[in-house]
């Protein structure tokens, strides 16, 4: 749960205690893939105040509306995006990576399957969402790796 990660990452900044470490580790077990670890680094308690800012926004915002945020999808853009954030051509397979998570394959479902996204979205795509990707990145990219 990468967002979630990021949330407690945020919130240990604003501790103001001596001697409390203000690194995180968010530990990925995987039975399909070798044990990874993300290490989050301390970053200033001004920019954490200012990013939780913004994912409060975020829920107030998800409280009236579905975001276009899907767990696979987002992870899968995020991931690719990684490789190259500022590159535009990377944005493009980034999307395209988010897009096969999504619509599935012969051999899988897609996340799109998932009668809760089904019910939020109604017939509308959530990858076509002008913010997709920026939320993609923020909460499963960018403050997460």
């Amino acid at each position: 749960d990468r967002p979630g990660f990021l949330l407690e990452h945020l919130l240990l900044q604003l501790v103001d205690a001596a001697g409390c470490p203000r690194t995180s580790r968010f530990l990925i077990l995987d039975a399909t893939a070798p044990v990874a670890a993300t290490l989050s680094t301390p970053i200033p308690a001004e920019t954490a105040r200012r990013q939780l800012a913004a994912l409060i926004g975020l829920y107030r915002r998800g409280l009236c509306e579905p975001l276009p945020v899907l767990p696979r999808a987002s992870e899968a853009y995020a991931a690719a995006l990684a490789k190259a954030p500022d590159d535009e051509q990377q944005k493009h397979k980034a999307m395209a990576e988010a897009r096969a998570v999504w619509e599935g394959n012969t051999r899988s479902s897609g996340e799109r399957e998932d009668p809760a996204y089904r019910l939020a979205f109604r017939g509308c795509d959530p990858l076509a969402a002008p913010d997709f990707g920026a939320l993609a990145w923020q909460l499963y990219g960018e403050g997460t790796r």
